[in-house]
């Protein structure tokens, strides 16, 4: 691949997780599911530029990244949103867990008593 087709290939690549973060965040409902499979495809995109930031030469990736930096630091604000919602929603499931357990545990621990709740009158 030359030089110029890396460019534009590691462009691409920037564009699409750009994309994808864009429409995650545009959905209504903002799904725990939709933020893990955004992360994960993003970080499947990392690993590519990767491979494509060792075809560049040091010149070519800082003048990549100074034309790219809105860029950039948009997805970075983004992302940090992304992983501020599925460290929120990830919380949130956990405290329904916990209560779910609870509950779980209450109605065991009722179950499992022999003695009577209810008051018997035929005594």
């Amino acid at each position: 691949m030359t030089h110029k087709a890396a460019f534009k290939s590691k462009e691409h690549e920037l564009f699409i997780m750009l994309k994808r973060l864009n429409d995650w965040q545009s959905e209504t409902d903002m799904a725990i599911d939709a933020a893990y499979a955004v992360l994960e495809a993003n970080q499947e995109s990392l690993a590519r530029l990767s491979q494509m930031d060792a075809q560049l030469s040091f010149q070519e990736l800082r003048s990549f990244t100074e034309k790219h930096e809105k860029v950039f630091e948009a997805m970075i604000v983004k992302q940090k949103e992304l992983i501020q919602f599925i460290k929120y929603e990830s919380s949130q499931r956990t405290t329904q867990l916990s209560q779910m357990n609870h509950k779980s545990k209450a109605v065991k621990s009722y179950m499992n008593n022999e003695k009577s709740l209810f008051i018997d009158r035929d005594m």
